[in-house]
Formats: C-alpha cells, sequence, structure tokens
C-alpha cells in the first residue's frame, strides 16, 4: 500500500511539473504574441473545420492558443439556421469564423467559456479562424 501511495504521487508530481511547463509556454508565447504583433493583434489561422455533426474536437495548429474545443453539426430541424458551431474560448477577444463560401461569423468573448452561433451556408465548412485583441 506503501508503494503504491508513493508511486501515485510520483505520477502526480510529475504530471503537475507538465502543466506548469505549460503554463509557461502558453505565457511566453502570449508575450511573443503581442510583441511581435505590436498593434495589430489580429491573428488568421487557416483551418479544415468539416461538419462532423455532435462530436468535440480540439483544435490544431495556432488556433488552439485561444480555442481549446469546438463541435460543429446541423441545427435542430426547427431552427430557422442549417449549421450550429460551438466552441470554448480560452482567450478574451473577437473571433471569426469564415466558411468555404466565403460567408463570415463574428462573436466577441467577453469572458472564458462556452459560444456558439448558427448561420447558413451552401458550403459550410470553416476555412479560417481570425482572433482580434
Amino acid at each position: 500500500m506503501k508503494q503504491q501511495n508513493e508511486q501515485i504521487r510520483t505520477e502526480l508530481q510529475e504530471e503537475i511539473r507538465l502543466l506548469r511547463e505549460q503554463l509557461e509556454r502558453v505565457k511566453t508565447d502570449s508575450n511573443k504574441l503581442h510583441s511581435v504583433h505590436g498593434e495589430d493583434k489580429t491573428r488568421r489561422d487557416e483551418v479544415y473545420w468539416p461538419v462532423l455533426g455532435d462530436v468535440w474536437l480540439r483544435p490544431k495548429g495556432e488556433v488552439a492558443r485561444y480555442i481549446s474545443k469546438y463541435r460543429f453539426g446541423r441545427c435542430s430541424y426547427f431552427s430557422f439556421h442549417e449549421w450550429k458551431l460551438e466552441f470554448t474560448c480560452i482567450r478574451i477577444g473577437t473571433f471569426r469564423f469564415v466558411a468555404e463560401c466565403g460567408k463570415s461569423c463574428s462573436i466577441t468573448a467577453t469572458k472564458l467559456g462556452d459560444y456558439s452561433f448558427r448561420f447558413n451556408s451552401p458550403r459550410p465548412t470553416i476555412s479560417q479562424v481570425e482572433f482580434y485583441r
């Protein structure tokens, strides 16, 4: 039992160390982003987010600095809109999502957490995400 507890303690300490390193990288990356772009704090990231239904996904690339997860699917049968994008933001700012057809939607996140929007589009796959501070 004592050996098990020691192993669990060691594993937790390692996990804490890794989380602290990750937090430091995020802080460093955030500082680099703001200093490199000066007054223009806009980030434009090319993405490929097709409609996948009721599946939460983690974004890849630079956009993962601003959005921790997203879900993109059809709206309910009784909705005026056909598509719904939900996401969890981890940065406060304005997000602009651009579909393949060129339509876009902007949402200003005033707090960290979950946001969503609905829209109609003949080609709904999200091809670009922009972030403004």
